[in-house]
């Protein structure tokens, strides 16, 4: 029980630590802790979900590698996890399954209300002492095993009419549904066994009439054939309990060996895995096409996006959200909110970032003169036409910016003022550009 604790932590741990990366990448988008938090940790139960589904198709692999060195007959080592092929046998001691009413030596049924799909009323366990004889020889089960194959549901009166003499005959351990510590004990006394016999009988409900209920039942017969996995004691020559194990020590499957490894759904793991991931990619294009860098930056003025974060922002903006806009019917512009004189940027060329806070505006001709620069004014200088076209970009003192790698996102230009959004990204280690600015208009000389 320790080791399951320990997975458990495990796990809990990754989904904490995955949860504060998100939270951590949603807070350098939108840096508002609450909303990054919330986000972090509600996105991070697909993609927990998403790796234990990679995880399970490890899994498969490697139970499917132990099914054929099963039916190779291989020798096993003690202490290692194995496979066991063969058919199920006993002594004298059989079980009747409480509804069918045949012989076997394990079974496991419920019995579950309307409307509580997989919560039963009434639900046991048994297992008498069995062994299984295949190529290994004859291997002794002794450890509490997961019976992993279908529920068998029953409708015909007969067998309410055995599950309903089952009951009286029964000794019952009633449980509530919210009694975890009780159930925990159950859990930890069912792992522990190692003798190869099990029995349990839980009512987590005082209704007795199961007419509405249904009736689901697996039994476990000699004779049967089966694929048991666990962990082998040499001393013992039976599976035993493993502390490893996160739940079920053994878990056993009907069928022959070859049926069975083909059972092994990792592909169909792996499909699940990426089903996962599919809402949490779509919510996250979602998120960056609803909320502009645009709007964020006008939300939180201290906010210093970074380059790729710029660069993914201008994706977004050619390819994702023209179609969300069509899909939408919506459209619009992020408001530039600065003071006359203001602007709000930066310029990065070779290893010098310069922050730009100053802006001034004049007429040339039929183009406008826009001129960005911080307080020592060192910046650029920006030559635009109303339409937004741009004509030339150059560093003050330092050469020209190529404008095929810049663009006007936005421009509006009245009689007196200007105002707009200039993004330039030059490729490798070339100039860039980001910056917003509101500006007095001079008139041409």
């Amino acid at each position: 029980m320790k080791s399951l604790k320990q997975s458990c932590l495990r796990w809990t741990l990754l989904y904490v630590v995955l949860a504060l990366l998100l939270s951590a990448l949603v807070y350098v988008r939108f840096p508002q802790p609450k909303v990054a938090l919330g986000c972090g940790f509600g996105g991070a139960i697909l993609l927990w979900f998403s790796i234990g589904y990679v995880f399970g198709v490890s899994d498969k692999h490697a139970e499917a590698r132990l099914v054929r060195r099963a039916a190779a007959g291989e020798r096993p080592n003690d202490g290692e996890k194995i496979a066991v092929v063969g058919v199920v046998s006993s002594s004298m001691e059989t079980l009747e399954a409480p509804m069918s009413r045949r012989r076997c030596v394990a079974f496991e049924y419920k019995a579950v209300p309307p409307q509580a799909e997989d919560f039963g009323a009434y639900e046991g366990f048994a297992l008498v002492p069995l062994s299984i004889d295949g190529p290994r020889g004859s291997i002794r089960l002794l450890a509490a095993p997961e019976l992993a194959f279908d529920f068998e549901v029953f409708t015909r009166v007969e067998h309410y009419d055995n599950f309903r003499e089952y009951i009286p005959q029964t000794q019952f351990t009633v449980q509530s549904p919210t009694e975890f510590r009780k159930a925990w004990a159950q859990l930890k006394s069912v792992l522990a066994d190692d003798d190869g016999r099990i029995r349990y009988d839980i009512q987590r409900d005082t209704i007795t009439d199961v007419t509405s209920m249904q009736l689901k039942e697996k039994i476990l017969a000699p004779g049967d054939h089966v694929v048991a996995i666990g962990r082998y004691s040499a001393t013992r020559n039976a599976l035993v309990p493993d502390e490893s194990a996160l739940l079920h020590p053994v878990k056993i499957t009907k069928g022959d060996p070859a049926a069975v490894a083909g059972k092994r759904k990792g592909c169909l793991e792996l499909f699940l895995g990426c089903g996962c991931l599919l809402p949490l990619i779509a919510g996250a294009l979602l998120g960056l096409a609803l909320v502009p860098l645009d709007a964020i930056e006008q939300m939180f003025p201290g906010k210093d996006p970074s380059w790729a974060e710029v660069r993914v922002e201008r994706w977004v903006k050619r390819e994702v959200r023209p179609r969300l806009a069509r899909m939408t019917s919506s459209s619009g512009e992020v408001s530039i909110i600065l003071e006359t004189g203001q602007a709000r940027g930066k310029l990065a060329s070779g290893t010098t970032t310069i922050r730009l806070t100053r802006a001034a505006a004049k007429r040339a001709g039929d183009a406008i003169e826009v001129t960005l620069t911080n307080d020592a004014g060192a910046g650029v200088i920006a030559r635009v036409h109303a339409d937004g076209k741009l004509d030339s970009l150059s560093i003050i003192g330092d050469g020209a910016i190529d404008t095929a790698s810049a663009e006007v996102e936005t421009l509006a230009a009245g009689e007196s003022e200007v105002n707009g959004r200039i993004t330039a990204l030059s490729p490798g280690d070339g100039p860039k550009l980001r910056v917003m600015f509101r500006a007095a208009l001079e008139p041409s000389p």
